[in-house]
């Protein structure tokens, strides 16, 4: 009998707390939309609280062994994806994969909140006022902690909500030994969840509520989700995993590790910081002549609305699904095949055009991924990438911008805001044809809506690269943006020239160059 077999991706997701994190325990849900499985670690730490994660700038000892087990860090307290122990990092590759950014939950406070709840109403009065700026102090502290964890780290790092009190009167005196009307508690939770969620969009951590569907009318638990007076039942836990897997495949279009810190090391051929990263923006040259420009037309596919239809871990990418309450409707997106991709190669890496881009960057280059980028007109204000913003790339990626129409005012030219401190914002118009790199990170920008007729481009996102590497033109699948790990990550079959392997990867240079960038240890 033939067995039929469906190959799915794994994604691990640590969930790190108090007894409640016990609840995530051996549990996994299947995306069958995007090929991939989330299943839980569980990191239980007796006792802990929202302010020990970390102990006088250190972190939590607990915590440590659990992430160095893990391999997420090295026994020293780096990150191992920025470690030069040639040990770990063969063993790493030796997988066939990158790192990736570990996605971490953080499932702590209940047990806080319920020991300041008694220490509170010892002292009298019920004081909402004090209540509410106890909790702030400390769900501040909370969140900058699990923000500086995860940017040291390099980790992906989630906030749950605290699970709602019992509403059984006699079961919560029984077993904290005081008492506390429904009212009272269901405020100091209820308090604590809104503080969480107002301090991680502050400090760029993601929340997974849950207190909408375990909190009945009063903010207490919900008799279905009854468990034992302090936890709610584990089912809840499947819900809460499926809202942290749909938080992670949204949010993924800027990931990179910190294997971009050595990386950049071993591919600048200057410690000055590279030319485009001076000016923002270069200017833009006639690189391509029509009939050139109408080659490339003619390459590229049909076109649709940015969504990643299958998610990958070695790349970032765009949502799994297009929202157009995050995107425009006016944008779509289309790959450039392969006969596209080899004319790139030829005017702009054989050709003096590449001679222009590695001055500009300070190294050799790889165009990693090319896509077309057609902009409708419309009246609107812009949104998605219409709107002015900074792309949070990895230290070595640049960007590019090819004009595949004459582009004038009110045709959605490019428009960004001078690094010289002018308070207006510039817009580059050119001529089908004209190409011009920007450090995505330097300046505010975006593709100004156009006004008039349809603008035509072509985006692409531009690697630094050491001598050993060659320089490839690669179109990656639709909604993908750049590898997470620029050691090792899947190539698509349409990159020029043909690649031996579906992989980029160059074992030599794992150990290659100068001692790896330095990060700020805790």
């Amino acid at each position: 009998m033939r067995r039929k077999i469906h190959q799915v991706r794994p994604k691990v997701v640590h969930v790190i707390g108090d007894s409640h994190a016990l609840a995530f325990k051996n549990k996994s849900i299947a995306y069958s939309e995007v090929s991939m499985i989330f299943s839980t670690s569980v990191a239980y730490i007796r006792g802990l609280r929202p302010d020990v994660l970390l102990e006088n700038g250190r972190l939590n000892q607990q915590l440590a062994e659990y992430l160095v087990k893990e391999r997420i860090i090295t026994p020293n307290g780096k990150p191992i994806s920025a470690t030069d122990d040639r040990a770990l990092l063969s063993e790493q590759y030796a997988t066939g994969s990158g790192f990736e950014m570990e996605l971490v939950v953080f499932h702590v406070g209940e047990i806080y909140v319920r020991k300041y709840l008694g220490t509170h109403l010892q002292n009298g009065e019920f004081d909402k006022a004090k209540i509410e700026s106890d909790l702030s102090n400390i769900v501040e502290s909370y969140v900058k902690d699990v923000f500086t964890i995860a940017r040291n780290f390099g980790l992906t790092p989630v906030v749950h909500e605290i699970t709602p009190p019992t509403a059984d009167d006699s079961q919560f005196e029984r077993i904290n030994q005081f008492s506390s009307s429904r009212e009272h508690r269901a405020y100091a939770y209820e308090c604590f969840n809104k503080l969480l969620a107002e301090y991680v969009t502050k400090h760029s951590c993601m929340l997974c509520p849950s207190s909408d569907r375990l909190a009945d009318n009063e903010g207490c638990l919900k008799a279905e989700y009854e468990f034992d007076g302090v936890h709610a039942d584990p089912k809840y836990a499947l819900m809460s995993l499926c809202r942290v897997a749909d938080l992670w495949l949204y949010s993924r279009a800027v990931g990179g590790t910190k294997r971009y810190g050595r990386w950049f090391e071993i591919t600048r051929r200057s410690i000055d910081l590279p030319k485009i990263s001076q000016v923002g923006v270069s200017d833009p040259e006639q690189i391509f002549d029509q009939a050139q420009v109408e080659r490339i037309r003619k390459s590229i596919g049909p076109l649709d609305f940015l969504a990643c239809k299958k998610p990958a871990l070695d790349w970032s990418h765009a949502a799994p699904f297009n929202d157009t309450e995050k995107s425009t409707t006016e944008v779509k997106y289309g790959a450039v095949d392969a006969s596209g991709l080899e004319l790139l190669h030829e005017v702009l890496v054989d050709g003096p055009a590449g001679d222009s881009i590695r001055s500009l960057i300070g190294s050799k280059f790889a165009i990693i991924n090319v896509r077309a980028v057609e902009s409708a007109p419309h009246a609107d204000e812009g949104v998605g990438p219409q709107k002015f913003h900074r792309d949070h790339c990895p230290i070595g990626i640049y960007r590019g911008l090819l004009y595949l129409v004459d582009v004038d005012e009110g045709e959605g030219g490019f428009e960004y805001q001078p690094l010289d401190g002018s308070p207006e914002p510039k817009q580059i118009l050119g001529k089908a044809g004209a190409l011009f790199l920007f450090d995505a990170n330097a300046v505010d920008h975006r593709g100004s809506p156009p006004r008039t007729t349809t603008r035509l481009a072509l985006d692409f996102v531009i690697l630094t690269v050491p001598e050993e590497a060659e320089e490839i033109v690669h179109c990656a699948p639709l909604g993908y943006i750049w590898p997470v790990d620029p050691y090792m990550f899947s190539l698509s079959g349409a990159c020029y020239p043909k690649q031996k392997s579906d992989r980029w990867f160059y074992p030599s240079l794992i150990t290659a160059g100068s001692e790896p960038a330095r990060f700020k240890p805790l």
